[in-house]
């Protein structure tokens, strides 16, 4: 069985590539160095003369707030380029997991969201986002979506190294308090991903690791994991000013999948802990 794996260079994309190569895996896995993904041309020539059993799209334009402006770009990348690999997928019958968010819904809902919700997108991103999922699921059958929210990785930007460096030079910040959702862990997703891929399951899942939180207490956790001094100060949304508009509930339900068999994610706060461990085994901080 041979893999795919796009967006390599990616927090999620980099992860799957080091778990699939730990299990000794065949795999290829290609990046923005290797493949324009806003060429829908170029993506249709890389498959044309390959064969794989699994095709993981990790490829994704994630700039949420720059998506207001690049609108266009964004829904090539993440909407336009996944029906390419959809298509190929089911051309083959191999499998195909691609990647979403919880930004497909608008936060208004009380409790989980669960699979069957009703989409209702507030941003650009988050459109590109909902109508991949439409198309994926029609033009391929063995489609897996996962929808994830708040992702944390070692190979690349997110929430906790950007907290990390403003702790550096600031003795004061503001951060949000009225969203509300669940960080997740890469490498946890990663690891439930493939043990989803193992189950003839398709449809559309949502992977987060446990519990939730604001953005703000998510910052106090990160701080105290760190045994940081700073002081946070809360903030709405509205007095933040983001060009994206983001849900206020971002919180996902994972019952859909855990009825599978399929065991619980550890804690943020677990997930946490274990991240910033591998930033200092790393040397990133």
């Amino acid at each position: 069985m041979k893999f795919l794996v796009t967006g390599k260079d990616g927090q999620l994309g980099y992860d799957f590539v080091k778990l699939l190569s730990k299990n000794g895996i065949d795999f290829d896995a290609i990046g923005i160095d290797d493949i324009d993904f806003s060429n829908l041309d170029k993506i249709k020539y890389f498959l044309s003369n390959k064969k794989y059993d699994v095709v993981i799209n990790c490829a994704a334009y994630t700039n949420v707030d720059k998506a207001e402006e690049n609108g266009e770009l964004c829904d090539i990348i993440n909407h336009q380029a996944s029906n390419v690999f959809a298509s190929y997928c089911n051309k083959i019958g191999a499998k195909y997991m691609v990647f979403s968010s919880d930004y497909v819904f608008d936060g208004t809902k009380i409790g989980l969201y669960t699979e069957t919700d009703k989409v209702h997108p507030l941003n650009e991103y988050g459109i590109s986002k909902t109508l991949m999922e439409s198309n994926a699921r029609k033009l391929c059958k063995q489609t897996y979506i996962i929808r994830t929210s708040w992702v944390f990785g070692i190979n690349g930007n997110n929430f906790v190294r950007k907290m990390i460096e403003l702790s550096k030079n600031h003795s004061e910040i503001a951060v949000v308090f009225d969203q509300i959702g669940t960080p997740t862990y890469t490498v946890d997703l990663v690891k439930t991903c493939l043990k989803l891929l193992e189950l003839d399951q398709y449809g559309i899942y949502n992977i987060t690791n446990e519990g939730s939180c604001s953005w703000y207490d998510f910052c106090l956790a990160i701080y105290k994991e760190l045994d940081v001094t700073i002081k946070v100060n809360k903030v709405t949304s509205n007095q933040f000013n983001s060009a994206a508009r983001r849900p206020s509930n971002s919180m996902l339900s994972k019952e859909k999948l855990y009825s599978l068999g399929i065991s619980k994610l550890p804690t943020y706060r677990d997930a946490l802990k274990r991240y910033i461990k591998e930033l200092k085994e790393n040397k990133i901080i």
